[in-house]
């Protein structure tokens, strides 16, 4: 029950004219009255008088007694409103036919119009978006769903905003108005169509349907199609409401672009731009990359019109980054070596007359600008076929340096080393650190001295880097029992029978599987047998793995055994690999470098650790990749060093986080436990901007640590705008599976026809005209039949 006005004025109105007239009818009663003796009824008559005249004037609200009530069981009808970006496009060119019979089920066009005010309609749709005409098709007061409903149905309406639903309304069994419109605008990145209905069916879904309007361009979450079965499995239809035009309209857009994830100063940028073409046959356009302002590339292109089916072209760029380098990396004025940057590359579509859309002319591609190549140190006891091919390998990769040594027996009777390049082992710890690994082949124990083997064992255990053992017929790497160089192998040597017979092939272990490294085809299964049938080694060392290690290639033997042929561990801050055989050479044999080469690049980098971005004095620093998106966490790994050039642990160091110039993190650095200098700490949940990462370590000022790596962080990559029509084809098919029917905007007059029968009730209103009423009337004789009876008897009439 409520009580509600319908009059000429409103409720206050009506209260402040009485209280103006309640006032006056006491001032000229009270100066009647002075004479009655009696003070109560020199106080009860002006009241009486005051409150006749009150609800005589009040009756000018129109007071009416609204009073509710429920017949049956109401069904329950959600409306889902699609809340992405995409919904506030326009749809200027979509067929007239279809504006029209749209603009009817809206209410805009009531089939009495002339051709000028039909064709004012239709501007007034080229102008609205599609969010608007949604609001417009729910809540016209003559023909939106919404008041044909609210009647006899339980009626909710959300907003779908990515995985979140906002509630907008609920009808409260009719006691809450109809608004005008769906409040803002459209502003989420991405169309989830899934994970809102999935919400929604946690509840209680009895008697219930959905009602969906949206353009259908689903991006982002799980399936909706799935959602839909879920819901036709729970009894809930879904009766989709497709908005928008389903052919796309004239637009060019970038929808995606690939390029190298680093770059070095004298590379050249190859990448790919996919560009949607919808614009009509004959369009020239441009696509242009450029950097910080600095166009770097163009060329010129003519639309084909082929549509949204294979509108997709692959338009490929080629340009040098040298320009784009400039000032970017080496040493600053400080002494901080920039040795990798963030950059962005901007890839758009010059603007052409007719695009439906120009926010999707452009995406940004991310790549790291990087100085410093990969050392590699080879040491092996004779140049042998394996010790040969890897030289060559990666000597002639551009971003590779190879310095190979060999050891040889001097005059004098003591072995040395000699190469082509380098003509000895590195003369001190801090030359032999600039390395990133080493590859140790089957090399005598009298060709180290023994600080050289803790040189070698402090480059794994505390500098971070790698050792790749490859052991040899001549068993050499068996000396080093007992060296420093022992708690480094990964194995130990057994005793294998003499008519063991010869090897019959590798095969990948289950660890195998899971490394990339060990990934020569893209295919799991296919990558599986592709091991099998690599050249077998003509011989293997007899090893068994040790406690804590894996074993990720093993050897097949004659009968049915196997024994270890890659095996790997951590040691320290470092890794080392373990190679039981010396001819992987051999898996050149008719494909040549393919998975020779790959094998060893893939190993190579991922034992290798990863390259600083910034480092001065004491600090090497790095964050990741050059781009985070927004919500994602940073890892920041710091190596560093004491005032004497060695490494520094168990210092009291914090990462100092910085975004477009402002402190806003300190996060507690946390030590390698194998020490080495080495620290790690991730980022809280990142925001947009332009971020740096410096640290603070007890026992350093400011100036000695000016180290930073950088990065950008962005919203999440926007898909709204890739593709501008409305995807019938899921909307239908999410209908079918759910036990509902798809809609299209200009069909949604028949919405409230086929949920009717979802209701087994209504809401009855009955009203009460108080001021035409006898709850009203007989009151207010009352109140002046008391008075005039008291005056009579006092004598004042």
């Amino acid at each position: 029950m409520e009580l509600i006005f319908t009059g000429d004025l409103t409720w206050w109105q009506g209260a402040a004219l009485s209280a103006v007239f309640v006032w006056a009818a006491w001032v000229l009663y009270r100066r009647e009255t002075g004479r009655i003796k009696r003070p109560f009824l020199r106080t009860f008559l002006p009241i009486l008088r005051c409150c006749a005249a009150a609800a005589l004037l009040f009756c000018l609200t129109g007071p009416v007694l609204r009073y509710r009530y429920l017949e049956g069981e109401l069904g329950r009808v959600v409306v889902l409103v699609d809340g992405s970006k995409s919904m506030g496009l326009e749809d200027e060119n979509m067929e007239e036919k279809r504006k029209r019979a749209a603009l009817a089920a809206e209410g805009v066009l009531t089939g009495g119009e002339n051709e000028d005010e039909i064709r004012r309609a239709v501007q007034l749709f080229d102008a609205s978006s599609r969010w608007t005409r949604a609001g417009r098709l729910l809540f016209d007061p003559e023909r939106g769903v919404v008041p044909k409903l609210t009647g006899t149905h339980e009626i909710e309406i959300a907003v779908l905003e990515g995985k979140k639903v906002r509630p907008v309304w609920r009808s409260e069994g009719g006691r809450v108005p109809v608004p005008d419109a769906l409040p803002g605008e459209p502003s989420c990145a991405v169309t989830n169509l899934a994970d809102g209905l999935k919400a929604l069916l946690g509840g209680d879904v009895k008697r219930t349907a959905v009602v969906l309007l949206s353009d259908g361009r689903h991006n982002d979450g799980s399936s909706p199609l799935k959602a839909a079965g879920e819901a036709g499995g729970r009894g809930v239809p879904i009766y989709a409401v497709g908005l928008g035009d389903v052919r796309e309209p004239p637009d060019l857009a970038i929808t995606e672009v690939e390029g190298p994830e680093s770059v070095y100063p004298d590379d050249r940028v190859k990448g790919t731009a996919v560009v949607y073409d919808s614009m009509p046959p004959g369009t020239s356009f441009s696509v242009t990359v450029s950097c910080e302002g600095r166009e770097l590339w163009r060329r010129e292109f003519k639309s084909s019109g082929v549509g949204l089916r294979n509108g997709l072209r692959k338009i490929e760029f080629d340009f040098p980054v040298t320009e784009a380098a400039k000032g970017k990396v080496g040493a600053d004025s400080h002494g901080v070596e920039i040795m990798a940057r963030p950059l962005a590359f901007v890839v758009r579509v010059e603007p052409v007359a007719g695009e439906a859309e120009r926010e999707n002319n452009s995406a940004k591609l991310w790549t790291r600008l990087v100085t410093h190549g990969k050392k590699v140190l080879l040491l092996d006891g004779r140049p042998r076929w394996e010790a040969r091919f890897l030289r060559n390998l990666f000597d002639r990769l551009k971003r590779w340096k190879i310095d190979a040594l060999f050891s040889v027996e001097n005059s004098d009777g003591r072995i040395g080393f000699t190469g082509d390049g380098r003509k000895s082992f590195p003369e001190d710890r801090e030359t032999l650190y600039s390395y990133g690994l080493i590859v140790f082949g089957d090399v005598p124990r009298r060709a180290f001295k023994e600080k050289e083997l803790e040189w070698i064992r402090g480059f794994v255990e505390k500098r971070g880097a790698a050792v790749i053992f490859i052991d040899g017929a001549r068993s050499h790497l068996k000396e080093y029992a007992g060296t420093p160089l022992s708690p480094l192998f990964p194995v130990e040597r057994v005793i294998r029978k003499k008519d063991a017979g010869m090897p019959l092939g590798l095969l990948l272990t289950p660890a195998g599987r899971l490394r990339t490294a060990f990934r020569l085809e893209k295919d799991p299964g296919g990558n599986s047998r592709l091991w099998t049938y690599l050249p077998a080694p003509h011989w293997t060392s007899p090893v068994r793995a040790l406690e804590g290690t894996e074993t990720f290639v093993e050897v097949r033997l004659p009968g049915g055994t196997t024994s270890p042929a890659v095996v790997g561990r951590r040691f320290g801050a470092g890794r080392v690999l373990y190679l039981a055989f010396d001819s992987t050479w051999r898996w050149r044999y008719e494909v040549a470098d393919k998975y020779h080469e790959r094998f060893w690049l893939q190993t190579a980098r991922w034992l290798m650790e990863p390259p600083y971005a910034a480092r001065d004095k004491y600090v090497s620093i790095d964050a990741g990749g050059p781009l985070y998106r927004t919500g994602e966490k940073a890892l920041i790994r710091v190596r560093l060093r004491d005032r004497a050039g060695k490494p520094l642990s168990g210092a009291e160091a914090r990462a100092v986080v910085f975004r477009d110039g402002r402190k806003v993190a300190v996060i507690p650095l946390e030590g390698d436990p194998a020490g080495g200098g080495s620290y790690r700490a991730t980022t809280p949940e990142l925001e947009p901007g332009s971020y740096e990462v410096g640290v603070s370590v007890e026992g350093f000022s400011e100036l000695e640590l000016r180290a930073r790596a950088s990065f950008e962080v962005e919203p999440r990559k926007e898909k709204e705008y890739a593709v501008l029509s409305c995807n019938e084809t899921l909307l239908k098919r999410m209908a079918q599976l759910s036990g509902g029917i798809y809609l299209r905007e200009e069909e949604a007059g028949s919405l409230p026809g086929l949920l009717a029968p979802l209701s087994e009730g209504r809401v009855v209103v009955t009203e009460t005209r108080l001021a035409q009423s006898y709850w009203w009337f007989i009151p207010f004789v009352l109140l002046l039949t008391v008075e005039w009876i008291l005056r009579k008897r006092l004598g004042l009439l």
